[in-house]
């Protein structure tokens, strides 16, 4: 691979007065100062995803997407992407709705890939959870859907 490693923050909380985006931005930054690794906050409040209500699974919707449409755009972006942590809060027991669209948008390929273009379930990822509760069923709750 050339270049230097790309990671991406995903900041899965969109709500007014989310207490994560501080802890993302603190990531972010520790992660840009390492040589060697470019690093990339998305935050999914600039990515308004639907609920996933296609026909298709994912791994065939996700070739129809246009490459200008939202779902295109993101799925290029988490695409180009070689590492992801994820910093989430714990909703009800689990992890926000806006983490579960943006996961279903992309299809999660199978670990044993390697090409540029697998990215989710073969990537190297992390989980930075915040919550007062500490937040372990939303860990819990997102893990099948991270690495299906």
């Amino acid at each position: 691979m050339e270049g230097p490693l790309r990671m991406g923050v995903i900041l899965a909380s969109v709500r007014d007065g989310r207490r994560g985006e501080p802890f993302a931005r603190w990531i972010h930054a520790l992660a840009a100062e390492r040589e060697g690794l470019f690093v990339e906050l998305l935050d999914l409040r600039e990515w308004a995803l639907p609920a996933y209500a296609r026909k298709d699974t994912p791994n065939v919707a996700e070739k129809a997407y246009a490459p200008d449409s939202l779902e295109g755009r993101w799925r290029a972006k988490i695409d180009s992407q070689d590492a992801f942590v994820v910093v989430t809060p714990e909703y009800n027991h689990s992890f926000p709705g806006q983490l579960k669209n943006a996961l279903d948008a992309v299809y999660a390929r199978g670990a044993t890939s390697r090409s540029r273009s697998s990215r989710t379930a073969a990537s190297p990822r992390a989980r930075a959870r915040q919550s007062t509760s500490g937040s372990s069923r939303s860990s819990c709750a997102w893990r099948p859907s991270a690495t299906r």
